[in-house]
């Protein structure tokens, strides 16, 4: 049985409770964990040499920079696909996390560009897990180990 889970990409800050411009949604079959999962989402948001992506409006660096949540999506949805099945894009709500393990929410720290901040919510307990920056996940999940 996998432990399944959504991403949320939000278009601007904000919290899951009230969420404001969800657009773009992520179902992951199995490995939804926070050190699977969540670990790979900021991997997927740091360069080469660790550094974090910025969200930005209009780029000019695209090796550094996500144009916007929805290229910054893109990129991650490039990383976790790795053939049929598991990754999934879907429809649907903040609202509709029944029948998931834990469940994401990536947005921009502030407002709709600068910084990258993922939010990993227990769905069945209701509780946060685990805010914070792609650097600070890795240094929970990779250097803590």
């Amino acid at each position: 049985m996998g432990t399944k889970s959504k991403t949320f990409f939000h278009f601007q800050s904000d919290t899951i409770k009230e969420p404001k411009n969800t657009g773009l949604i992520m179902y992951k079959q199995y490995d939804g964990y926070p050190d699977g999962l969540g670990l790979d989402i900021a991997k997927a948001c740091l360069t080469e040499n660790l550094e974090e992506l910025e969200l930005v409006n209009d780029f000019s660096d695209k090796y550094t920079q996500a144009n916007g949540i929805g290229c910054l999506a893109a990129t991650i949805v490039k990383v976790l696909k790795d053939g049929c099945g598991n990754v999934y894009l879907c429809e649907g709500s903040d609202k509709d996390i029944s029948m998931l393990d834990y469940y994401y929410v990536v947005s921009p720290s502030n407002g709709t560009v600068g910084n990258i901040l993922i939010s990993c919510y227990d769905a069945i307990n209701d509780k946060l897990e685990f805010e914070g920056t792609p650097k600070e996940w890795f240094k929970k999940y990779v250097n803590d180990n």
